[in-house]
């Protein structure tokens, strides 16, 4: 979250706060937690979509609101997902 705010303010967005239903886990703390409890099989990261969704998509929208439910956020989603396949 930190990372993706440091580039929303250098293209001039606000920065994201979190809200208090969303908990951001640290990597490294929730590996070693799980990792005595289950085998990490696979690892996915999201943030080409969370580039995409949460910088790409307000500038291109300019002055109207992001929506979160927008085409360009299933589209950073499909793209998120076949970068992080290992086929």
């Amino acid at each position: 979250m930190k990372n993706l705010n440091k580039v929303r303010i250098v293209y001039g967005l606000l920065e994201i706060k979190t809200v208090e239903y969303n908990h951001n886990f640290y990597r490294k703390k929730f590996e070693e937690f799980t990792k005595r409890l289950f085998d990490i099989v696979e690892i996915r990261h999201y943030g080409s979509y969370l580039l995409l969704s949460r910088v790409f998509h307000p500038l291109v929208v300019a002055l109207e609101p992001p929506k979160h439910n927008a085409r360009l956020n299933k589209v950073a989603m499909n793209i998120s997902t076949v970068m992080n396949s290992d086929d």
